[in-house]
């Protein structure tokens, strides 16, 4: 009768104390998740888009024709060969210190593969793709600072005129 009873207080013991474990955990998962990661890494993602992107890099100095910049290692997933690859516009929020949006598409967007400019991205094939910053922005001014950029993208897909959204978030190293 005796071990019935200490049976019963370990097991009530372990659901009081288990049940705030688990409440403990949840509220941490949300902070991550609502706050964002911690360690202020970028992120992008390209939502229903026929791109994935590999890995990203947000910069507060130059690497791009010297601008600061979004750096991407993009694959084509489209599973086709797609030609007339180029962006066709840029956003950033917040502008970074009243600073204007690049519109020189052609210097200050890169899609390149294995260091050449291309318009041509083979099926399944990797490309680097350059996001400079917007213009006016001494060096190390975005540095440190959270920002979102969408990336618009359109291609021809053999058959067809396409285009897709990649979207961006975080802090310029």
């Amino acid at each position: 009768m005796f071990s019935h009873k200490k049976g019963q207080s370990a097991l009530e013991y372990l659901m009081t104390y288990g049940w705030a474990l688990v409440v403990i955990v949840v509220v941490i998962a949300a902070l991550v998740v609502l706050v964002g990661n911690p360690s202020g890494n970028a992120t992008c993602n390209a939502p229903g888009s026929t791109f994935s992107v590999r890995n990203q890099y947000l910069t507060g100095t130059t690497i791009i024709g010297g601008d600061q910049a979004w750096a991407l290692k993009v694959s084509n997933l489209t599973g086709r060969s797609l030609s007339g690859v180029h962006i066709t516009g840029v956003s950033w929020s917040p502008i970074p210190n009243g600073g204007t949006v690049p519109t020189a598409l052609g210097t200050d967007y890169n899609i390149s593969v294995g260091g050449t400019r291309t318009s041509q991205i083979t099926t399944g094939q990797e490309f680097d793709l350059g996001i400079a910053a917007p213009a006016g922005m001494a060096e190390g001014e975005m540095t440190g600072k959270k920002y979102q950029t969408i990336i618009n993208i359109s291609y021809y897909d053999g058959d067809f005129n396409r285009s897709t959204s990649i979207t961006c978030n975080g802090t310029a190293q």
